[in-house]
């Protein structure tokens, strides 16, 4: 078990490296972690799917996973860190877009929510204004009714 750590050591220090130039500060052991869990429900599912007659199971990155699986079934001339790296960053960067999409998303909903208050306090203060103007009509027309 130790031998096969320190084997794959170089390329997760590779691939941290890798992120580094590219702007995404990950160390060898986030890296590994990620694509460990990532590899590990990827076989899950592929398993399931083997087995089960129900409809197939998927994860946000099966595919680029089950891209680079077939790939490197079929030819082994890129090197797995090549892989690793290339499947990694395409992860990062899905998952980046799909949160600064989310974030937009929520900036939008966030300013048309503040829209509708500030028109619900606009429409308030419409409205007690009127009343006050109404009060203020009544109250005259009583002083009018008491001076005859």
């Amino acid at each position: 078990m130790f031998n096969s750590m320190c084997r794959k050591k170089p390329i997760w220090e590779d691939i941290s490296k890798q992120l580094k130039i590219k702007g995404i500060d990950r160390t060898e052991k986030q890296c590994e972690v990620r694509i460990n869990t990532m590899t590990t429900k990827y076989r899950k599912i592929v398993k399931a799917n083997k087995e089960s007659g129900a409809s197939p199971k998927f994860f946000p990155f099966f595919e680029q996973l089950d891209e680079v699986n077939n790939d490197d079934r079929k030819s082994r001339k890129r090197s797995n860190t090549e892989d690793l790296m290339t499947s990694f960053l395409e992860m990062q960067q899905k998952s980046e877009e799909r949160f600064f999409e989310f974030e937009k998303k929520r900036m939008e909903m966030e300013a048309k929510e503040e829209e509708n208050r500030q028109k619900r306090e606009e429409e308030q203060e419409k409205k007690q204004q009127d009343f006050l103007l109404e009060l203020a009509k009544i109250f005259a027309a009583k002083k009018k009714k008491k001076k005859l």
